[in-house]
């Protein structure tokens, strides 16, 4: 199949940017209207969590270094500003920890600028998923992992971690051109207008290079 060739490049997890001053390692630590954008900062932190107030079903609202739970009337946010342009992949697992309240659970998603980057995901109280999902964002853009309360907020705390993982074009033969612009057919053999991509080890360094290939567009 014609294809793009990306390899991932950098990573950045959650709890090996996390701070106790808001933006340091591109990380911060925000609250938004339910299911909605973010709106604000939280502005308290102690023993290692950010929160919003002190007093009201809000004072739930929070982030820490592995996961958050989300307050009564906002949602919790924790986002990543990038630092460049490019293809993204943000992957994690997501653990209700509070199974033993009898609470409703709990709904999480990753966003980029707004737009969600797959569906929301929701876990029944002590429930647990993935959260997997790739897309493109700018330099400077808004990367968000947000907590949902769903009907109430009680014993919602989340264990969450998320990843985040920056791919670039491969340019096997290291000449600045990536391996879809010189092969534009996709067919491994160098036609007219065309310069060959080919190395030896196709440019693939160790069994952590990661390849995905998605369709070509007009």
């Amino acid at each position: 199949d014609i294809g793009f060739h990306y390899v991932a490049t950098e990573s950045h997890k959650a709890s090996g940017g996390f701070s106790s001053t808001q933006g340091a390692n591109g990380w911060w630590y925000m609250y938004g209207s339910p299911q909605g954008a973010a709106s604000g900062y939280l502005t308290n932190y102690a023993a290692g969590v950010w929160y919003l107030w002190t007093t009201g079903n809000d004072q739930y609202c929070k982030l820490w270094a592995g996961g958050g739970h989300p307050g009564d009337n906002y949602d919790s946010i924790r986002r990543y500003v990038s630092p460049r342009g490019g293809r993204i992949w943000v992957n994690g697992s997501v653990v209700d920890t509070q199974p033993t309240c009898g609470a409703d659970g709990v709904s999480v998603r990753a966003a980029v600028d707004g737009t969600t980057l797959s569906s929301w995901l929701t876990l029944t109280n002590g429930g647990s998923g993935s959260l997997t999902a790739s897309g493109l964002v700018t330099s400077g853009g808004n990367i968000d992992f947000q907590i949902n309360k769903l009907t109430n907020n009680g014993c919602d705390s989340v264990a969450w971690d998320p990843v985040i993982a920056y791919a670039l074009p491969l340019a096997t033969d290291g000449d600045g051109l990536a391996d879809y612009a010189e092969d534009r057919d996709g067919d491994n053999s160098v036609d007219a207008g065309e310069s060959d991509p080919a190395t030896s080890n196709n440019g693939l360094t160790g069994g952590s290079a990661l390849v995905v290939f998605t369709p070509l567009q007009p």
